[in-house]
């Protein structure tokens, strides 16, 4: 690590770490092996690129936040790892279909780990600026325990924004000054 910085668990007990300095989201399985990799290890802005992590959370459904401070992002990510499921097609041969989700069937294996492969970028919301939905350098993240929400503290803007999961502003509130908000 460069400088470790935003720690989430998933619900997998994928172990994701942000690396400030190399601009790098690394995620790790119980046994500290790791699973997946993102970013290329220089800033950037596209997606699943990084420029200076700031803070990660799960909202309990397979999704992550990342807030991408220096980008004035959120960066919405999922792992779907691949299911497969055994199909008999004749006597003697098996065939395996992959697919994404869950399955409640009796021959349904394991879930493969979480890879670089399997992690998707959903969406980027936010943008510099000081106007509502904009961020100047955000500093912490939430999501509410249901996900249907994310909120995002700025310290240079001295204030709090929410955010649908889908990314779209809602409100935010707070201002300079000693007083509370």
């Amino acid at each position: 690590f460069g400088v470790p910085n935003g720690l989430a668990v998933d619900a997998a007990g994928n172990v994701w770490v942000g690396d400030q300095q190399n601009s790098v989201l690394t995620a790790f399985n119980a046994s500290g092996a790791e699973v997946a990799r993102l970013g290329d290890g220089g800033r950037g802005s596209g997606a699943t690129q990084f420029n200076y992590v700031e803070a990660l959370v799960t909202n309990g459904r397979g999704g992550l936040f990342v807030l991408d401070r220096n980008n004035d992002r959120v960066q919405a990510l999922s792992c779907q790892p691949t299911f497969v499921v055994p199909t008999t097609t004749t006597a003697s041969t098996t065939a395996t279909t992959p697919f994404t989700g869950s399955v409640t069937s009796p021959t349904t294996t394991s879930p493969e780990p979480c890879t670089t492969q399997s992690v998707t970028f959903d969406l980027a919301f936010g943008a510099a600026g000081a106007d509502p939905g904009q961020m100047a350098r955000g500093s912490g993240l939430g999501v509410t325990s249901d996900g249907t929400a994310v909120f995002v503290s700025d310290s240079t803007l001295n204030r709090v924004t929410r955010y649908s999961s889908s990314g779209t502003y809602e409100l935010h509130w707070g201002e300079p000054g000693s007083g509370d908000g």
